[in-house]
């Protein structure tokens, strides 16, 4: 869970070139916590890359939806990155998933941090 995640990145000593999350964030709403985590833990240079489900509510950063999981904003990603220094080099939307033999809507983020 978020907890564990933003812990782990908030504590560990080790640092990473490349951090990969996929089909976890839509378990966690607010994503401060893991991108300031991602940030200090990734290398000059290091590339963040995860999957969201996209929120349709471009306005809004993040939503709880019906089924229990989370949807982020592409803005709410981008305006994240900036301001924990790490700059947007790619963000696909596609489907991530299936449910229900239906696609659902999604975001393929890369990320990387200044320095490299």
């Amino acid at each position: 869970d978020e907890a564990d995640v933003a812990s782990h990145l908030a504590t560990t000593a080790e640092r990473y070139a490349l951090l990969v999350a996929a089909d976890v964030f839509i378990y966690v709403g607010a994503l401060e916590a893991v991108f300031a985590g991602a940030r200090r833990v990734l290398r000059p240079g290091g590339v963040f890359c995860f999957s969201a489900e996209r929120s349709a509510d471009e306005a809004g950063d993040f939503r709880l939806l019906a089924s229990g999981r989370y949807a982020q904003s592409a803005s709410y990603l981008r305006r994240l990155a900036g301001a924990h220094g790490l700059e947007v080099l790619q963000i696909d939307e596609q489907p991530i998933r299936e449910d229900q033999q239906r696609p659902v809507a999604g975001l393929i983020v890369t990320l990387r941090r200044a320095g490299g």
